[in-house]
């Protein structure tokens, strides 16, 4: 076995991990379902902390499912570990015994040091998946409990911010699961908190486990039957994209003596050796050291021929290794916002689902652009799969980027052509002239179909004109009102019909290209309209912004005020990147 597969034996366990915290979090969104009840935020708080029981029945059982698969990749891992070192030790071996170099050593298989070895790292692999499994469930549920409780607080907070009577508590509490949802898959379920309380993913602490298990364990095997044949002298291997210390101890050959001197190959050729003492190992970020990809062979002077070589462009070494970790980042950005799309879909959260979704694919695109820039790097889609994220979510989350694409066409188009109506290069469309028509005049207003006026033509009329307008919506028709420059009214009469059939007060424009800001005047306005939420400003850019009557929104956007979702994400401590 060459060290590749080693190194992907090693992700093959890690893998399981990641899988399993991806259901994990499934189950928890599952349980977040009902959001959308007809029921105080109180009462939805206590059903959902009634379900802890059930979600914990349910992740024990995944838990045990995923153990056997990880228990076996482990153990299918050292033993193959195990036996790629002596296999490659034993022939240097027999041949040293029969030359006299060396006494003759007991068989690998009857070696008590090895099977020693062996057994000794194979507990250790066991009692560290069985600490990650004890810690995931414990963790599950507790992330669960805090959620849920965010949601409710977060849910209370929005309806008494000043907003209430304007945004209901289902709509309070879908905000609020929506955000906290993006919480929680940004922290993830912990497979290993240490002692100073920091949190470590599945990903990051099993990839390490496992690997340095696995070179520990080929590392004592290839140390027990150096030790069994009288050898000193091991070679570092070497590979291109070696994180710095380890750079520039690869290819070396080191005396575990700490001697240092020349020494013969094969073929005669004198070659240098080194002091083990003066390498990096024993450093978290050096050779042989946390998440370190290189193993130790052993060298026989007369015998073997120096099968690795130490770095010769170091610059070249340390762009192609800071290269791979962008990539790894950029793959865990991906899985990660696949999560995100699966736990939204599964809460129920559509609108939620397909932002995340044009997230995900714009996150792709920049990792496939970045792989294509560096010719030395290629795609492991493999390290981009989560379990769950089937056709089904794929297939969902195609057409959602699709549907954004398209509404960013238009949008764009529109942006165009109401530039032309600004600059005077075009005229209003044929259906836009004849509502100009029917209010031609600052005050006048006119009732209309409801398909003959939308909100985009608000912003062309505007954009024609340089005055606002404003447009109101009843069961079977729309009222339009022509403004001035800087402001509207509603005449007597207009408000007589809009107040006595409840038309809602859809939206109206701003002539301007610059933010789209709510002025006092317009959630004065809106107060009048105590049958509605919402209502929404569009301006000559085509762009749109809702608004309620809150004044805490105001003092909000005042105060620059940043959301969740925009907030920076806090860096998580990590293991030294793998080289």
């Amino acid at each position: 076995m060459n060290i590749l597969e080693n190194q992907q034996l090693a992700e093959s366990v890690d893998g399981i991990y990641i899988d399993l915290e991806a259901q994990i979090l499934q189950n928890i969104a599952r349980h977040l379902q009902g959001w959308e009840q007809p029921i105080d935020t109180d009462w939805w708080l206590l059903q959902k902390l009634a379900e802890i029981g059930k979600l914990n029945q349910e992740n024990i059982r995944l838990i045990a499912k995923m153990s056997g698969l990880s228990q076996t990749a482990a153990e299918r891992m050292l033993n193959d570990a195990a036996q790629d070192a002596i296999n490659n030790m034993e022939p240097g071996l027999r041949y040293m015994a029969r030359c006299g170099l060396a006494g003759e050593a007991v068989s690998a298989d009857k070696s008590k040091n090895v099977k020693r070895a062996v057994n000794g790292f194979r507990k250790q692999a066991k009692d560290t998946l069985n600490m990650c499994n004890t810690n995931m469930l414990y963790k599950a549920s507790e992330k669960y409990r805090g959620l849920v409780q965010n949601i409710a607080r977060e849910a209370w907070n929005i309806l008494n911010s000043g907003a209430g009577g304007v945004v209901s508590g289902i709509e309070a509490r879908q905000q609020a699961v929506r955000r906290c949802i993006r919480q929680l898959n940004d922290k993830g379920i912990p497979a290993f908190v240490d002692k100073r309380g920091r949190e470590w993913t599945p990903e990051a602490y099993v990839n390490m486990a496992m690997r340095n298990t696995a070179r520990s364990t080929a590392e004592e095997v290839q140390d027990a039957r150096i030790r069994d044949a009288g050898c000193n002298l091991i070679q570092i291997d070497s590979h291109s994209g070696a994180r710095p210390k380890c750079a520039k101890d690869q290819g070396k050959i080191f005396d575990l003596n700490n001697g240092s001197g020349y020494t013969e190959d094969l073929h005669g050729k004198k070659i240098r050796y080194y002091p083990w003492k003066s390498s990096s190992y024993g450093e978290p970020d050096g050779i042989l050291g946390i998440n370190c990809r290189h193993h130790k062979w052993p060298f026989i002077p007369g015998v073997k021929v120096q099968r690795y070589f130490p770095t010769e462009d170091m610059d070249a070494n340390d762009k192609l290794y800071k290269q791979t970790q962008v990539q790894r980042a950029l793959e865990r950005d991906i899985r990660k916002q696949k999560r995100e799309c699966m736990m939204l879909d599964i809460a129920g959260d559509q609108d939620g689902f397909e932002e995340a979704a044009v997230k995900l694919k714009s996150k792709e695109a920049q990792l496939k652009d970045y792989v294509d820039k560096n010719s030395q790097l290629h795609r492991r889609r493999d390290r981009e799969q989560i379990i769950g994220f089937d056709k089904t979510v794929s297939a969902k989350a195609v057409a959602a980027n699709k549907h954004s694409i398209r509404i960013a066409s238009e949008q764009s188009q529109y942006r165009e052509y109401l530039q032309s109506l600004k600059d005077g290069k075009v005229t209003l469309r044929r259906e836009q002239k004849k509502l100009l028509e029917q209010v031609p005049e600052v005050g006048n207003w006119t009732k209309l179909r409801k398909k003959q006026v939308s909100v985009k033509d608000l912003a062309a009329l505007t954009a024609s004109t340089g005055h606002e307008f404003a447009v109101f919506t009843g069961k079977s028709s729309k009222i339009l009102i022509h403004g001035t420059s800087k402001s509207w009214h509603i005449p007597h009469d207009a408000w007589e019909v809009i107040k006595s059939n409840q038309y809602e007060w859809t939206a109206h424009s701003h002539p301007t290209m610059t933010k789209i800001t709510v002025s006092p005047e317009d959630r004065e306005t809106l107060k009048l309209f105590t049958w509605q939420e919402k209502s929404t400003i569009i301006d000559l850019k085509g762009n749109t912004k809702e608004f309620t009557a809150s004044t805490q929104d105001w003092i909000n956007e005042i105060l620059g005020v940043v959301d969740y979702d925009k907030r920076e994400k806090s860096n998580k401590y990590s293991w030294p990147d793998t080289d």
